[in-house]
């Protein structure tokens, strides 16, 4: 024969059998095109279509893999050893071949839904920063994102596909399809991660029409992140088992007695990898409950009523500063503003802002102790406590005590997150030093 390839034995089959390539297509379920491509070396068929092919051209899969039939004379003498073993030997080769071609393709097909992903996270960030939308911002993201996810699992559905169904320990097919699953669990766990960055834009957002902060989100989004990476190893952890116990890939007696050792002290670390976490967020959840902006926010103190009353009727207009002390509000010229009482009347400005503060006295609305014009529109709170007749020390805090009693949360938040990182830290140290041991005994055995 001229060609002693699996594509130029299929061209000189088929057309012995006076067969077109489209009526081959048909029958193996491809396009005529791909046919064309295999007869031109293109490309070949995978391991799971050469049986088939063999059986329409009434060869044998060893014939077809080595490219070369062999005579009809030759088929009724048994070969000699060399000449098996030399057969045998060049059949084995385009096998691990077209493994090796099919994993080539996988991997390509799975560094592109890798990147729909990035994409999708760059959309996010467009529309957090250019157009100041979080919620438009997660949701154009999250389309690349689940696009990524449907792709990824028909590139590991067809990957799974091209090779036979025989998965005999230590055989190639098994070795390729446990590469499949590990590249597939890298492909979901950054797709769980660009997700779980996104998700502060649709939890944290100050308002649905503004952008989250880029200080907020990566200081939320690293830590969802990671919650998200987790939960796609947990899964896998109990989907590899699975997997393992239904044949999908099997292990040789040594590797697959490894595999469940390191499998059931990776579940240890894990557990207790998740005690202290939740230890910690308890702590975490409480300390935010307990000391949150309101309640660790600092203001001025007056001991005196003449002195609050003078405080508060200052005209200060409000304006909100973000964290980088940029003013977020414009001045608002008082001439412009109207005031109306809850029948829709015209009141004056003093009318409309009057306060006053009262002390329980046994009456019904309580004893009036202090009156003053709330003309200070940066204060957001009022905090005394009763005495028997007195309010005093009285505590007033403004927008700029609040900005900065949550730049404090924050950095106490910061501190937690870094905890929750060194906990990480720690179960995947501990678990290495596990599995070093665990080695290390191996091979000491083996030197004996």
């Amino acid at each position: 024969m001229e060609k002693r390839t699996i594509g130029g034995l299929i061209a000189v089959l088929r057309k012995a059998n006076g067969m077109t390539q489209r009526e081959l297509a048909e029958r193996l379920n491809v396009s005529d095109k791909t046919v064309s491509r295999w007869e031109r070396d293109d490309g070949a068929p995978d391991l799971s279509a050469i049986p088939v092919i063999a059986e329409i051209f009434g060869v044998t899969c060893d014939e077809l893999l080595r490219g070369e039939r062999r005579s009809p004379s030759e088929r009724l003498e048994p070969m000699s050893d060399a000449v098996n073993t030399e057969t045998s030997a060049k059949a084995e080769k385009q096998r691990k071949h077209l493994l090796a071609v099919s994993f080539s393709k996988y991997k390509t097909h799975t560094f592109i839904s890798m990147g729909i992903a990035a994409v999708g996270l760059i959309a996010a960030m467009i529309g957090n920063f250019g157009f100041l939308r979080a919620y438009i911002g997660f949701f154009a993201g999250l389309v690349f994102y689940l696009a990524a996810g449907v792709a990824q699992v028909i590139f590991v559905n067809s990957a799974m596909l091209s090779v036979s169904e025989e998965n005999q320990v230590g055989s190639d097919e098994g070795k390729f399809r446990r590469a499949v699953i590990r590249l597939a669990e890298s492909a979901f766990g950054e797709f769980a991660a660009v997700l779980g960055f996104s998700l502060p834009l649709i939890i944290f957002p100050a308002d649905t029409y503004m952008g989250l902060t880029a200080g907020s989100w990566f200081l939320y989004g690293i830590l969802f992140a990671g919650a998200a990476v987790l939960l796609v190893g947990v899964v896998c952890y109990f989907l590899n088992a699975v997997f393992l116990n239904k044949g999908v890939y099997t292990l040789q007696e040594q590797e697959e007695e490894r595999y469940w050792y390191l499998h059931r002290k990776k579940g240890m670390c894990a557990l207790i990898l998740t005690g202290i976490m939740v230890t910690t967020a308890v702590v975490h959840i409480a300390v935010t409950e307990l000391w949150g902006p309101w309640s660790v926010m600092e203001g001025i103190k007056f001991y005196d009523y003449e002195s609050f009353v003078a405080y508060m009727e200052q005209d200060i207009p409000y304006q909100y500063k973000s964290v980088d002390g940029m003013a977020m509000a414009e001045e608002v010229e008082s001439e412009d503003v109207r005031y109306y009482d809850e029948f829709g009347n015209e009141i004056s400005e003093e009318e409309a802002l009057r306060k006053e503060l009262r002390i329980a006295d046994g009456s019904e609305n309580g004893k009036v102790i202090c009156e003053y014009i709330a003309r200070n529109q940066m204060v957001c709170s009022i905090r005394y406590t009763q005495t028997e007749d007195s309010l005093l020390p009285i505590t007033v805090c403004t927008y700029d005590d609040l900005t900065a009693a949550k730049e404090t949360v924050a950095v106490r938040n910061r501190i937690f997150i870094g905890v929750y990182c060194l906990e990480t830290a720690g179960g995947i140290v501990m678990y290495a030093v596990i599995r070093k041991k665990y080695t290390e005994k191996k091979d000491r055995r083996s030197d004996k």
